[in-house]
């Protein structure tokens, strides 16, 4: 290194990370956030509050015994209750029970000629226990909100309910990080004749 020069080099580079928080998906952060339809069978989701998907069956049977001639009745009756708790993680359906591959998602036109797109979530092993969350596709900031009140969970039609006004609405985790580089030198400069 020549006399009189100083070369005087600072490299920095600073990684901040900050916690995962958890938002609300709209159509908008499909396209920012997970970058587009394709995306979304890779996407953890969650639900915005606990749904409770109730079954009741009332059924009655008679027949008549043939030695005594009495009318005999039977009457079942069956409950089924399955909690998802807002904690409950969900895919998005890219199978059914039989294997067939299928988009997990639809994109329809609604009556008033408006762009719907529903995702189907499974938060259970049976891969055809799927329940759809709907959103109009053209609204940027649009929640993808329970989109029925019945669903077919396991060939049954369960009712589901959730405590207050609001429906419920899909959520994603993100994990941002920032990473800030800063560069900083002086110049050594040059001489004539180098």
């Amino acid at each position: 290194m020549k006399k009189g020069v100083l070369l005087f080099f600072i490299f920095t580079i600073f990684i901040l990370t900050s916690c995962a928080s958890v938002k609300i998906l709209t159509p908008g952060a499909i396209d920012v956030d997970i970058a587009g339809l394709d995306n979304l069978a890779n996407c953890q989701y969650f639900i915005s509050k606990d749904v409770i998907l109730k079954f009741l069956s009332d059924n009655r049977q008679t027949g008549i015994n043939d030695r005594s001639g009495i009318v005999e009745a039977e009457r079942v009756i069956k409950r089924s209750v399955i909690k998802i708790a807002s904690s409950t993680p969900g895919i998005l359906q890219t199978k059914n029970n039989a294997g067939d591959p299928v988009h997990g998602y639809k994109v329809w036109i609604s009556n008033s000629e408006e762009v719907m797109l529903t995702l189907y979530i499974l938060f259970e092993d049976d891969d055809d226990n799927s329940i759809g969350f709907t959103a109009y596709y053209d609204i940027e900031n649009d929640m993808f909100e329970l989109a029925i009140n019945e669903v077919n969970y396991g060939g049954l039609t369960y009712t589901i309910t959730y405590d207050g006004e609001e429906k419920p609405y899909l959520k994603y985790k993100l994990l941002e990080r920032t990473r800030k580089e800063n560069e900083e030198r002086k110049a050594k400069g040059r001489r004539v004749g180098s």
